[in-house]
């Protein structure tokens, strides 16, 4: 009798383990893809034993890829893309209802551009189905990685990735003080000085500013 043959290894395992690679762990990968933590956690056990091999080592909070994971995560996110580009292109070219866009925005550059985005896809000779997610920008870039958006207005990244950027609109950034202050004129090694009410180091604003 010949040898039998394993079963395929089942897509949604292997893009979620490839998420708790990217997030480095499964509570904050869970949180980004929007899926239970418990059932995250299953369905990279059961992608182990597919493959019987195991993919990450547990620390804690932390999940940290085995020498064989960081491998089959590398070589499975150019693929986990093809495939998600070459659904997008057949969707595309034979669905036959509106075409669907995943809009994301940071919801304080809502105001400025999303009425007039939305009026706009409107007018489009090709109808589509604009939908908007709203989140901040280092979630905003997560999900442009894992490939559920397909654009998003957010602050521009001063980290290095594999994303194209294009300015939209500069921001004057301004010194807020007491009405009753004296005018000075300061410069940007003036305000190292300051008591300063800034964001946390979470949002891409207060990266800029640092």
């Amino acid at each position: 009798m010949g040898r039998s043959e394993k079963p395929g290894v089942d897509i949604r395992r292997l893009r979620y383990f490839v998420a708790v690679c990217d997030h480095g762990g499964f509570s904050k990968a869970a949180r980004v893809i929007g899926v239970a933590q418990p059932a995250l956690t299953r369905h990279v056990q059961l992608l182990e034993q597919d493959i019987d091999v195991e993919l990450v080592t547990r620390n804690g909070r932390a999940a940290v890829p085995t020498e064989a994971g960081a491998t089959l995560a590398a070589e499975a996110r150019p693929l986990l893309q093809d495939l998600d580009l070459l659904v997008e292109r057949i969707r595309q070219g034979y669905a036959r209802g509106p075409l669907l866009i995943r809009m994301g925005i940071c919801p304080t550059i809502t105001p400025l551009f999303l009425d007039a985005i939305q009026d706009r896809s409107r007018l489009l000779s090709v109808p589509i189905t604009l939908q908007v997610i709203e989140a901040y920008s280092g979630d905003l870039r997560s999900l442009m990685h894992g490939g559920q958006l397909d654009f998003a207005l957010t602050y521009h990244s001063t980290e290095i990735d594999n994303l194209q950027a294009t300015d939209l609109l500069t921001e004057r950034l301004v010194l807020v003080t007491h009405p009753d202050a004296e005018p000075t004129a300061l410069g940007l090694f003036d305000l190292t000085e300051q008591r300063l009410i800034l964001p946390t180091a979470a949002y891409q604003l207060r990266r800029i500013i640092d």
